[in-house]
């Protein structure tokens, strides 16, 4: 049973820290609640909205967890933890003109946020501002010239711009394998593999682009593809059974065929659409630009 009382403003804050970190979110949840009962002028209270914003998120409750994110941005608006938090949010619920917004703000008070660049060049690449996007994606480069996401993110671009010779020098120079250690950097890092399973998208993406509409160089692209293709899967040569558990498991950390995840961490790193994947909840289907990624 709950029951707050003696407890300081304080107290309540830490107990629902805690709290959210044993995934009772419910509680933590009264536990904010009571603290900001107690204490409605506390400048804090910025910190306790963002952190409801983010137990409302998990919880599916989507415009909850909006207003509990701009309730914390009334006190603090230069806040950038909430409004990364609201952006991403903004993103997930295919909002991307306010995201953007909000990772712009974030940028006028953060010039060097390394993840606002990235988020707002790949929204820009969505929108097909591709010129913002690629500002953006040098500007990220700048700061951080070995950015995997950045480097990735501008050979993507330059792919979809049609410059397919630019794209794949990007992928050259970021994805030598001579240069990728075989495990990496330890347990779900960058390793050989990943370096060519990225190879082998790409260049199957590409080679059949242009075998089919008639263009030059096919068939180098398509051996490419083949070579690092075997590689992988000389490598990789059991495969989980169970391709639903793919989508619908805590982890797939040790699971047969997994080269790169994406690992949940709690009240950190985590997404509340994917209970919905091939499941008997969802109710959309794949966008033709989801179709088109795995071509």
């Amino acid at each position: 049973m709950f029951s707050a009382f003696s407890q300081t403003y304080q107290e309540l804050s830490e107990r629902a820290v805690a709290a959210t970190e044993q995934d009772s979110l419910s509680l933590a949840e009264k536990y904010i609640e009571q603290a900001l009962k107690m204490e409605p002028a506390n400048p804090h209270n910025a910190l306790l909205f963002s952190n409801l914003g983010t137990i409302q998120r998990r919880q599916h409750r989507y415009e909850q967890a909006l207003d509990s994110y701009t309730l914390a941005l009334n006190i603090a608006p230069r806040a950038i933890p909430a409004l990364m938090n609201r952006a991403a949010l903004y993103l997930e619920l295919g909002k991307d003109d306010l995201a953007r917004i909000d990772y712009s703000l974030v940028l006028d008070i953060e010039s060097d946020n390394q993840e606002a660049l990235l988020m707002r060049a790949y929204i820009y690449m969505r929108q097909r501002n591709y010129n913002f996007a690629k500002s953006d994606y040098e500007r990220l480069l700048k700061l951080a010239p070995r950015s995997y996401n950045g480097r990735l993110g501008l050979a993507t671009l330059e792919q979809k711009e049609g410059k397919y010779e630019a794209a794949l020098s990007i992928l050259n120079a970021m994805i030598a394998e001579e240069h990728i250690k075989v495990d990496g950097d330890g347990n779900n890092t960058i390793n050989r593999a990943v370096v060519q399973s990225l190879i082998s998208r790409f260049c199957l993406f590409e080679g059949t682009w242009r075998k089919y509409h008639a263009l030059q160089n096919a068939t180098t692209y398509l051996e490419e593809c083949t070579r690092a293709s075997k590689e992988v899967m000389n490598k990789y040569t059991t495969l989980h059974p169970n391709y639903e558990e793919l989508f619908n498991s805590e982890s797939l950390d040790g699971i047969n065929g997994i080269i790169l995840y994406k690992e949940y961490a709690t009240s950190q790193l985590c997404h509340g659409l994917t209970r919905m994947v091939r499941t008997g909840e969802s109710q959309i289907e794949a966008t033709k630009d989801a179709v088109d990624s795995y071509l």
